[in-house]
């Protein structure tokens, strides 16, 4: 009987290697979430029948210890529709080459929702200034 279940624990552990290794924590205290970019709100890892997976997208990129680098993960988002490393196709506006202030510019007014569209805000209001600037000046250098 047992047996049966090795392959679910072994897939269990598998996804926490994973999320692990990959940003994705552990959070541990019901009704108290892990919190992006605050390495201090992920508690000890529980059972796992007590833990929820809660994405932490911030601590994943921020492992690295140059700008440039992390620049480069935080503008890997933008890639499905603006194109790799910025050089759009099929019509998308391209990011590459625009200059550093104008990406900023942008961003604040999606953010704001005085330019883009739904996707766009969103995107917009889930990077702090700092982050938008690495963007901006990632693809400002493209």
């Amino acid at each position: 009987m047992m047996k049966r279940h090795r392959p679910l624990s072994l897939a269990v552990a598998g996804l926490v290697v994973i999320a692990a290794s990959t940003g994705i924590a552990l959070a541990t205290r019901p009704g108290q979430p892990a919190v992006a970019g605050d390495p201090s709100s992920l508690g000890a890892p529980a059972a796992l029948t007590n833990s929820v997976f809660v994405p932490v997208v911030r601590n994943a990129l921020w492992v690295t210890t140059t700008s440039s680098t992390n620049a480069r993960m935080l503008a890997a988002n933008c890639f499905q529709c603006h194109g790799t490393d910025g050089h759009a196709v099929d019509g998308m506006d391209g990011l590459a080459g625009k200059s550093a202030p104008d990406i900023v510019n942008d961003m604040r007014d999606m953010s704001a929702g005085t330019i883009g569209n739904n996707i766009m805000r969103a995107h917009a209001r889930s990077y702090t200034e700092a982050e938008i600037q690495l963007i901006a000046d990632y693809f400002s250098k493209q």
